[in-house]
């Protein structure tokens, strides 16, 4: 499946590269991600199966939706990562 990102490229999705961003947030907010990385991680990627391309935005709001269950605390670290590091801007 690829990722349509902001730029307008393209890439491959990589659920290790969600992960990453995901145990970042959840450091960032205190949190142990080792138990919940993994799962919203997969959680998201097998809610896109079967699509050919998704939007970056896509992959945020999922993950942003599946942290709030598990670790709320992340969901506003998440938003402070994408301003920090990747420049986004957030709601």
């Amino acid at each position: 499946m690829k990722v349509l990102k902001r730029d307008g490229s393209q890439e491959e999705f990589d659920v290790e590269k969600l992960k990453i961003s995901i145990v970042a947030a959840a450091k960032d907010a205190e949190v142990d991600s080792s138990q919940f990385a993994e799962s919203v991680a997969q959680t998201v990627a097998q809610g896109f199966s079967g699509k050919d391309q998704i939007g970056f935005s896509e992959i945020r709001d999922a993950v942003l939706v599946e942290l709030a269950k598990v670790a709320p605390t992340a969901v506003e670290a998440w938003k402070n990562h994408e301003k920090g590091v990747k420049g986004l801007l957030t709601q």
